[in-house]
């Protein structure tokens, strides 16, 4: 289980590695049942793993160690490794499943809680990824590794807004989002998850849903019109917070996705190279 001390919290935000090394950052994001989880598994599917991981559980099952899933590109000769990280929402409410915290049981301490364990997960991914870059480049000064998760930190709080309109969303205790028996410790989520947004991320590719039937999966609000509000609060959060060309729709049918989103990863990996 993942416990957030208070003593320790600060720590998930300071940069990832030294301050001339970091991984790259890409997060598929948007409203629900539009093509998110689908357009990174049709990216992976193709490839060879790295690390052990089960693609046919990619996304829905809850696991302990870093990374998930992880595949490799070739940019100029340099092997990449490429960390994803399934969708923390459903991981978590895969673990508690009585609490049905995406449904009758979503509430903010549970959204609070997803928000840092994305945090801490989305890190966690990056220091696999330099690990392994610094192997696979051993001639490089600097090491280049990517970590591409299925949403981002500040997706929860585009459903928390419109879920729960009369909560307060920007501050929790951590003693009441802590798996384990903490002091009471008042945090701000929302100054965390905004600088760490701003601070870490490279690349938010939001899905359109309007191109994606809707699938009523059992864990979806089933009403078209509060997608379309999802989808419209989860990109002005990231607008408002990270510079405009850091923000990027995802279009087209499954394939000119795939290209796409491929296409963003060598292109940040070539800037990288350049740099």
């Amino acid at each position: 289980m993942l416990h957030f001390e208070a003593e320790n919290l600060s720590l998930a935000q300071k940069p990832i590695g030294a301050s001339e090394e970091h991984a790259l950052m890409i997060a598929v994001d948007g409203a629900h049942s539009a093509g998110k989880t689908t357009v990174i598994r049709d990216y992976i599917q193709d490839k060879d793993l790295l690390v052990d991981g089960d693609i046919d559980d990619f996304g829905g099952t809850h696991h302990y160690d870093y990374p998930t899933v992880c595949v490799t590109e070739i940019v100029d000769n340099i092997t990449v490794p490429i960390v994803i990280v399934g969708e923390i929402a459903r991981q978590t409410d895969a673990l508690y499943p009585q609490r049905n915290m995406l449904t009758t049981g979503y509430n903010k301490d549970d959204q609070a809680s997803i928000t840092l364990r994305t945090m801490s997960r989305t890190q966690g991914a990056g220091m696999s990824a330099l690990a392994m870059a610094r192997k696979l480049q051993p001639d490089r000064e600097k090491a280049i590794g990517v970590v591409l998760t299925d949403r981002g930190v500040l997706s929860g709080f585009g459903y928390a807004m419109l879920r729960l309109p009369k909560e307060n969303h920007a501050q929790a205790n951590l003693a009441s989002i802590s798996d384990l028996a903490t002091p009471s410790f008042p945090i701000s989520i929302a100054e965390q998850a905004y600088a760490f947004a701003a601070d870490h991320y490279d690349k938010i590719l939001l899905t359109d849903h309007t191109e994606v039937a809707f699938e009523d999966d059992g864990k979806r609000v089933v009403d078209d019109g509060f997608r379309s509000q999802v989808a419209d609060t989860i990109a002005a959060l990231y607008r408002a917070h990270l510079s405009p060309n850091k923000v990027e729709l995802l279009h087209g049918d499954r394939s000119a996705r795939v290209a796409k989103l491929s296409s963003h990863i060598h292109g940040l990996i070539n800037l990288e190279l350049e740099s």
